[in-house]
């Protein structure tokens, strides 16, 4: 999961002569995952926090959900939400 995420930033990374904003699009699983921070649980997922890496024009779209692997974001339709929105 982890190696398909950092192929996606490849891709995305590839296209610095075009116009539009870079969007590095995140799938994978809780240690990435977007989490709110209630119940008393400050936890976040590194995917959460990565944009506080890159400079502005880099847009980060975090996919990630909790308990999900390659197969379950291939049967859930997720990786079709985001391959979608690669072809923008």
């Amino acid at each position: 999961m982890i190696l398909l995420s950092i192929l996606f930033i490849i891709l995305q990374l590839n296209i610095f002569g075009q116009e539009n904003p870079i969007t590095i699009f995140m799938i994978g699983n809780s240690t990435m995952a977007n989490k709110a921070f209630r119940g008393g649980h400050p936890e976040t997922g590194w995917g959460q926090t990565l944009s506080l890496y890159f400079k502005e024009g880099i847009k980060i779209d975090n996919h990630a959900m909790n308990g999900r692997s390659t197969k379950s974001f291939i049967d859930e339709g997720r990786w079709e939400v985001v391959l979608n929105k690669g072809q923008l």
